[in-house]
This record gives structure tokens, sequence and C-alpha cells, in this order.
């Protein structure tokens, strides 16, 4: 499986899949920067569904936790989200 690169080289697939996430839940980037109790602004969230912003290992981390999902699927589309192993909504 090959990501999609933008005209910058940055994965647009991890983007897509933040807000893949974020809109099966009915969450807005502002609910989810609430989600995150802040750590994560709407801004930083748009610039990683856009792709302008790569964001860093902890950053996924809080995102998959908010999301509900793995960071691996998040940086590849692989793996199980978190609901499919089982967890509550």
């Amino acid at each position: 499986m090959h990501a999609v690169k933008s005209s910058k080289g940055i994965d647009c697939g991890l983007g897509q899949r933040v807000r893949q996430q974020r809109n099966r839940h009915g969450w807005s980037q502002e609910r989810v920067a609430e989600l995150t109790e802040y750590a994560l602004t709407d801004r930083t969230i748009r610039n990683i569904e856009s792709g302008a912003h790569r964001p860093h290992r902890a950053t996924l981390e809080v995102l998959a936790l908010v999301l509900r999902t793995s960071v691996d699927w998040l940086r590849f589309g692989e793996d199980c989200s978190a609901d499919d192993h089982g967890e509550d909504h």
C-alpha cells in the first residue's frame, strides 16, 4: 500500500484518515481539540488533515486515543481500529 503524497511530499493519507475518524464520530475539529484537553488546537488538527503538517509520534498518540483508533492505522491505514478490538465507544 502506497501513501499518496502532496506536492510537499507529506503523506496526505494520514490527514484523510484523521478526518475520516473525526467525521465517523460526528466531531468538529474544535471538538477534537476539546477532547485532547487542548493538547492540540483545532488549527493543528486542520493542518494535519490538510497534509500541511506532519505530526510527531506524541501528537499521533493523542489523536489515536481521542479518535479511538491505533497510531499504526492513522499512519499507514493498516492494523485494526480500536473499535475492531472490541473497545467501547
